[in-house]
């Protein structure tokens, strides 16, 4: 089992801050579309919103050697990160960031968020460095691949979100631990959530979160 940092590089105990975490199954699986559509559902926690895209040496001629951070500033720009402005976030960043490098972006990572309302961050390594207070990761019945992130902080979801268009069916026989072609390794014990027709956040979802955040006030 994964064990929880000590301590979290971002979480203040003195500050009424709250962070949820998404993380994904795989690449392009729909993490924007849960955390934009998070935003868009709950305005009123007013949230900065950060996107971390790690890569590789083949990609170090786009990205460059080392870490990138950059704050979105207009809603029309063609990025996944300025989604997050279009639904409604007060703030929002893409970090950049070759792999096995993200702790030497985290003192960038922390002053960019310093004083935010509220966090959402799009990335599964990012457990590697904070303790969030809600971490959710968006799933695809219909795709086989399970990248080795998910799997490795898959224990510590509070809830899964579905974001294919098939309705996300828990097989009675399904064991925590175990890899299955459709599901992925999976734990049925934790909650699942749809998005609607239009790949929307539900008010189930939304609700779940706003209490699961009041909750640890």
């Amino acid at each position: 089992m994964q064990s929880r940092p000590e301590k979290s590089a971002i979480r203040n105990p003195q500050s009424e801050m709250k962070t949820i975490v998404i993380g994904g199954q795989a690449r392009d699986i729909g993490k924007t579309t849960v955390a934009a559509g998070i935003i868009a559902a709950l305005p009123e926690f007013n949230w900065t919103a950060i996107k971390i895209t790690g890569f590789g040496p083949e990609e170090t001629a786009r990205y460059g050697n080392g870490f990138q951070l950059q704050e979105e500033h207009g809603a029309e720009q063609p990025t996944d990160s300025s989604r997050f402005l279009q639904a409604s976030a007060r703030r929002a960043f893409w970090l950049r960031v070759p792999f096995g490098k993200l702790g030497e972006a985290m003192p960038a990572f922390c002053r960019a968020t310093a004083g935010a309302e509220n966090l959402i961050v799009e990335s599964n390594s990012i457990l590697e460095f904070v303790e969030p207070d809600l971490y959710l990761v968006a799933v695809d019945s219909a795709r086989s691949e399970f990248k080795q992130t998910a799997r490795r902080f898959l224990d510590r979801a509070d809830a899964f979100v579905e974001v294919s268009s098939f309705k996300f069916q828990v097989p009675s026989l399904a064991e925590p631990g175990t890899w299955n072609s459709e599901l992925g390794t999976w734990n049925p014990s934790k909650p699942v959530f749809l998005l609607d027709q239009e790949r929307r956040v539900t008010k189930e979802l939304a609700d779940f979160i706003r209490a699961s955040l009041e909750g640890r006030r």
